[in-house]
């Protein structure tokens, strides 16, 4: 039926998958004794729905220029491969990517030059499988803003599985909700969206071990964690089922995702926060003023961040012999490991054991969870 293939197509053909490869995964979401999908029926619905091919939307440089404009003054340093992906997603346009390095490579060349990466240290990182491990670290490189981030992901897909900005992140209930709150859902957008209705166990899950740098505002996950997998497994009493990571470097997937978030996505937004700060428009230490900046920065910082998540989560990764962990989409490999042969080691947790461990670790009456102050905000 069209209500129901019309969101699936959408959503495969935003990913950058060819029109094959929309079929067979579509099919995953039907019963195969019952209804039958071929690659003519999607290609022709994908051209009713207005979803064009690279060939059929015939790409000229009048397309290219204003998307350009648009992109840039949010991601100054965006390159070639994220700007595809960008304009796919965000505008429904697929231009291939030999045309946009072309364009780049002519109105922009010696930014290009700059943005050619370096060589990089090659490190082994050892992962079992999805579920096998949950990493997470925080970010305080905005602290003159008085913004900190917090990231949490799973290594083995690569699947970001949550990227907060908040006025802290060194209290322990709020680490915790994030935490919570990603494994109430596991099993990504996909599965949230369309793929419950085939594994409903999907969207509730923890890993088998949690990780992370040394600090307090870690306790919180370490402690509900441990706690979680003991009651569900005895044989784990007296054992911490956390790893904590000691020295430079040792934690570094969440690492690479901040690298890559400080490279993609900061600068133009770093600009525009920075020009405030400088010239006088916001003052950090004036109490009034800092809680107008939380009530209207993080609330649309925290949707930007979401939608370069959501962009990073549903692009496939660069190429490269020397990687044993899969480079495919990490959505499709947290939703679907059957196709790519990887086990997903992920626990189930029954809802009222979520809840119980929410009311314990994480509160949601705590005011830390509080943009701004109710009376401040009842006002605004």
């Amino acid at each position: 039926p069209d209500e129901d293939l019309q969101p699936l197509i959408s959503y495969y053909w935003h990913l950058g998958l060819t029109d094959q490869q929309v079929t067979d995964h579509c099919m995953d979401h039907f019963d195969k004794t019952v209804y039958g999908l071929s690659l003519w029926t999607i290609k022709r619905r994908r051209k009713a729905m207005g979803l064009k091919g690279t060939r059929q939307k015939a790409a000229t440089w009048e397309m290219i220029e204003p998307l350009y404009q648009t992109i840039r003054a949010r991601f100054p340093t965006m390159g070639a491969r994220q700007m595809v992906a960008t304009i796919r997603q965000d505008h429904s346009i697929k231009f291939s990517r030999h045309f946009i390095s072309q364009f780049l490579n002519i109105v922009e060349r010696e930014d290009v030059e700059k943005r050619k990466r370096k060589k990089f240290k090659r490190k082994i990182y050892w992962c079992a499988g999805i579920g096998d491990i949950w990493a997470f670290d925080q970010h305080n490189k905005w602290k003159r803003f008085g913004l900190w981030k917090h990231v949490g992901l799973d290594p083995f897909t690569g699947q970001i599985l949550w990227l907060k900005i908040w006025w802290t992140n060194r209290n322990p209930k709020l680490i915790t909700s994030y935490y919570l709150e990603a494994a109430r859902k596991k099993g990504g957008e996909l599965s949230v969206t369309f793929y419950s209705a085939l594994v409903p166990d999907c969207l509730a899950g923890i890993p088998l071990i949690t990780q992370s740098d040394p600090g307090s505002e870690n306790y919180g996950i370490a402690n509900c964690h441990t706690v979680t997998r003991q009651r569900l497994d005895p044989t784990l009493e007296g054992s911490l089922q956390h790893k904590w990571m000691q020295g430079h470097g040792s934690n570094v997937k969440p690492e690479i995702a901040w690298s890559l978030l400080r490279h993609q996505w900061t600068p133009g937004f770093e600009t525009v926060l920075d020009f405030g700060l400088n010239n006088g428009l916001y003052k950090s230490t004036d109490p009034l003023e800092k809680l107008v900046f939380r009530w209207l920065a993080i609330p649309w910082l925290q949707l930007e961040l979401d939608s370069w998540v959501k962009r990073f989560n549903s692009s496939k990764r660069r190429a490269d012999r020397g990687k044993i962990l899969p480079n495919q989409i990490p959505d499709l490999i947290a939703a679907k490991p059957h196709m790519f042969g990887v086990h997903d080691y992920k626990v189930i947790i029954p809802p009222p054991l979520f809840d119980e461990m929410q009311a314990k670790w994480a509160p949601t009456t705590d005011q830390v969870f509080q943009l701004v102050p109710p009376n401040f905000g009842d006002k605004a």
